[in-house]
C-alpha cells in the first residue's frame, strides 16, 4: 500500500464504534493527527511493509525456532511500547517475570494479539499498531487518544492449549448444496437428526482462508451450546447443521455470502472471506 493512500485506508474504520467513541471534553488529539503522525513515521524509518487488512504493520526482525503460537494458548514475552515519538509508554521489566496472557483475550488490544500470531518462541518482532486495533479514541492510561503504538516484543515461551488435530479429509468426496456450502462427512451416526430449534451441544474450530484457527471450543477445551435454525448462527451454520445427526463430525466450507459476507467482521474476519469449520455434533440437547 502506498503511503499516499494511508489515510484513506484508515479511515475505513472510522466508522466502529466500539473503538472510536467521541472524544471528551478537553481531548486535543484528532485523528487526522494520528494519520499524519503515522505516515511521518513510516517516511522517516523507511518502512516499507504492506499492513495487514486490519492495519497492522508487522516486522519480523528475527525468526524464531520454536513453535507458532496459535490462538489460545499461552505466551510469554518481553515488551517495549512507544509512541511514534520514541517516548516509552510501558515496558516489561527484566528484573521481574515477562509479561503473560492467553493469545487472543478480548481484555488485549487486537493489534497485540494479531502480531504474537504470526510469532514462533525465540521471534523479535516489530508491531506498529494503529489506534483503532489499539486504545482508540479514549485516554487510557499514559496512551493519549489517536495514538499509535509501537511494539518490539521478544515471544520467549508457548504453552500450547488443548491440541486440534484438524479433521482429515484427504480420502473423502467434497458435497456441495444449492446455496454453494461445501461440505465433508468425516465421520457419519445413524442416529438423531438434527432439527431447526434443536439446542445442540457441539466442538468446532474455525479457520480463516490462510489456515489460522480464529475461534475453537476445542482449544478452550469446552464444547459450545447452539440453537440452530433462528438466525442465531451464520447462515452457513444453520444451513450445514441441520445435514447433521447426533455423533457426527462433518467439514465445512462456508463461501463469504454466507459467512460475515463483504463486510467481514473486523477485526478477525476479512471481508469476502471463506471460512472452513470441522464440527461435531456431541449431544442434542433438547
Amino acid at each position: 500500500m502506498k503511503l499516499s493512500n494511508l489515510k484513506g485506508f484508515m479511515l475505513l474504520f472510522m466508522t466502529i464504534p466500539l473503538l472510536f467513541s467521541c472524544l471528551k471534553e478537553g481531548d486535543f488529539r484528532t485523528w487526522d493527527i494520528e494519520v499524519n503522525e503515522l505516515q511521518d513515521y513510516l517516511e522517516d524509518n523507511q518502512i516499507t511493509t504492506e499492513p495487514t487488512w486490519t492495519g497492522l504493520y508487522y516486522i519480523e526482525n528475527e525468526e524464531g525456532t520454536g513453535i507458532l503460537a496459535e490462538k489460545y494458548d499461552t505466551v510469554s514475552f518481553e515488551f517495549v511500547a512507544s509512541d511514534v515519538t520514541g517516548k516509552v509508554i510501558s515496558s516489561t521489566d527484566p528484573l521481574s517475570e515477562p509479561s503473560s496472557y492467553i493469545l487472543g483475550d478480548a481484555n488485549i488490544i487486537h493489534g497485540l494479539n494479531e502480531a504474537i500470531s504470526f510469532m514462533k518462541v525465540g521471534g523479535k518482532s516489530t508491531a506498529i499498531i494503529p489506534s483503532y486495533i489499539g486504545f482508540g479514541a479514549g485516554q487510557n492510561g499514559d496512551v493519549d487518544p489517536y495514538t499509535t503504538l509501537i511494539y518490539d516484543i521478544n515471544l520467549l515461551e508457548v504453552k500450547p492449549g488443548y491440541i486440534v488435530e484438524p479433521f482429515n479429509t484427504d480420502s473423502l468426496l467434497i458435497n456441495t448444496t444449492y446455496s454453494g456450502l461445501e461440505y465433508y462427512i468425516v465421520e457419519e451416526d445413524s442416529s438423531t437428526m438434527v432439527q431447526s430449534g434443536n439446542t445442540i451441544y457441539v466442538h468446532y474450530t474455525g479457520y480463516t482462508s490462510d489456515g489460522k484457527i480464529f475461534d475453537s471450543s476445542v482449544k478452550r477445551g469446552t464444547p459450545s451450546t447452539f440453537r440452530i435454525g433462528v438466525g442465531e448462527l451464520i447462515k452457513g451454520w444453520d444451513e450445514g447443521l441441520l445435514l447433521m445427526s447426533e455423533g457426527d463430525k462433518f467439514r465445512f466450507i462456508v463461501p463469504s455470502d454466507l459467512a460475515y459476507g463483504e463486510s467481514g467482521s473486523f477485526p478477525i474476519i476479512p471481508p469476502d472471506e471463506a471460512l472452513t469449520f470441522d464440527v461435531e455434533v456431541i449431544e442434542i440437547l433438547y
